[in-house]
């Protein structure tokens, strides 16, 4: 045993904790270089002969215990998790995710790191109850209310590494699916008065339903943005039924006997525009009927309709005009 032996870390731990400092990962690479710590011995299996394991457990290409990481992590003067992803692509003994690795004694990055830690909200699901509150639908009023309130970290997944499931869940109160149909967008774009390209990009956020791009969602629906922001009827683009009337007949034939069905089916016929409601403007005369059968009147005959203008008690052709609707069977009055 040599000189410097006598110099050397008392206990095999302190040795290792100095061998991983100085990321040495074999045995070869140790005989190199451990004169690089002078309190480091030549030869450890002997040195530490009571308590030696082997040169992987020595060197740390075993894993390590939660306590062992910390320390050496702290040892390394690391302050963030993103010191310490960097860190890590040199000192390769430390774990890529040590929240999992070792979560059932991961309380957080503060306490890894040996900081004070910070007063967040002490769990996911008071946090959730904060954002539910406060009515937060979106990541970037999420970063908003952290820049308000301490207590809400900017990296929840971090802080809260072992319940995290996502942005989606966090927020899953709120964000869902964009609107199936144009038609369903479009009517919420009117809603919020949104009058060009340039104001929806800006304020599409404001319903978190709106797509980004759709142009994009309902590109079998799309004429153009003009159209979706009810500033065109579109007839540049597509060659439509030219009457509400026209456009009606051919639904029916499709079997569109509600919006609901007309929204499924009116592909099939390219000349069906996809919200009839806005592309023609006679439709507001018509309103749900669109989707009804024209039902032929039936009229009484000469005969039926004289017992029923008796029954009622009607007159005059003055006021026949004005009452013969109330029995469907009795035709219009005509010209005296």
């Amino acid at each position: 045993m040599s000189k410097r032996n006598y110099a050397n870390y008392k206990s095999l731990s302190e040795a290792q904790r100095a061998v991983r400092l100085l990321n040495i990962r074999t045995s070869d690479e140790y005989k190199l270089r451990y004169k690089e710590d002078t309190k480091l011995s030549s030869t450890p299996q002997r040195f530490y002969i009571d308590d030696w394991v082997s040169w992987p457990d020595f060197l740390g290409t075993v894993p390590m215990t939660f306590t062992e990481v910390q320390e050496l992590v702290r040892a390394l003067n690391i302050h963030s998790s993103e010191e310490y992803h960097t860190q890590r692509k040199e000192y390769l003994w430390l774990p890529s995710n040590p929240n999992r690795s070792y979560k059932a004694e991961w309380k957080g990055w503060p306490d890894f790191l040996g900081q004070p830690a910070a007063e967040y909200y002490q769990s996911l699901s008071e946090l959730t109850a904060v954002l539910v509150k406060s009515r937060i639908q979106t990541k970037d009023q999420y970063f908003e209310l952290a820049v308000k309130d301490s207590k809400v970290p900017v990296r929840p997944d971090r802080v809260y590494s072992n319940d995290w499931e996502g942005w989606r869940s966090l927020l899953g109160r709120y964000l869902s699916k964009p609107y199936l149909t144009m038609g369903d967008a479009q009517t919420a774009v009117s809603a919020m008065k949104i009058r060009t390209r340039a104001e929806y990009k800006k304020r599409y956020k404001e319903n978190y339903k709106l797509p980004s791009r759709p142009d994009v969602l309902y590109k079998n629906e799309w004429v153009s943005f003009d159209y979706f922001l009810g500033k065109s009827s579109g007839l540049t683009k597509k060659n439509y039924y030219s009457t509400v009337h026209e456009a009606r007949k051919a639904a029916l034939e499709l079997g569109a006997t509600n919006l609901e069905l007309y929204r499924q089916k009116y592909r099939s016929d390219s000349r069906l525009p996809p919200n009839p409601n806005k592309f023609y403007k006679s439709y507001q005369k018509i309103g749900r009927s669109f989707f009804e059968q024209e039902r032929k009147k039936v009229f009484a005959t000469f005969s039926e309709a004289c017992s029923i203008v008796k029954e009622l008690n009607i007159k005059t052709s003055i006021e026949y005009k004005k009452r013969y609707k109330v029995n469907g069977r009795l035709p219009g009055g005509g010209k005296n």
